[in-house]
């Protein structure tokens, strides 16, 4: 590798218990960050159909009713 200062950081990363549940927090903290993306974007559409009231969304995405009713205020905007 060109970069020693960048080889030694990715042997840390691979090799040490340590690294490995830095990568892992990393990974998980990006899973919940899409996850949560995701919930947002279904409970708009289920706003926007207007078929349901906020409470039954919050209840069916397991986002908060708070939440939901920023995402509901929005799209009133």
């Amino acid at each position: 590798m060109f970069y020693p200062e960048l080889a030694k950081q990715v042997r840390y990363f691979k090799e040490t218990e340590g690294g490995r549940e830095i990568v892992c927090q990393i990974f998980e903290e990006l899973a919940e960050k899409r996850v949560t993306k995701e919930k947002k974007a279904f409970a708009r559409r289920l706003i926007a159909r207007g078929k349901q009231t906020l409470e039954e969304i919050a209840e069916d995405t397991d986002l908060p009713l708070e939440e939901i009713k920023t995402l509901a205020g929005m799209q009133l905007a």
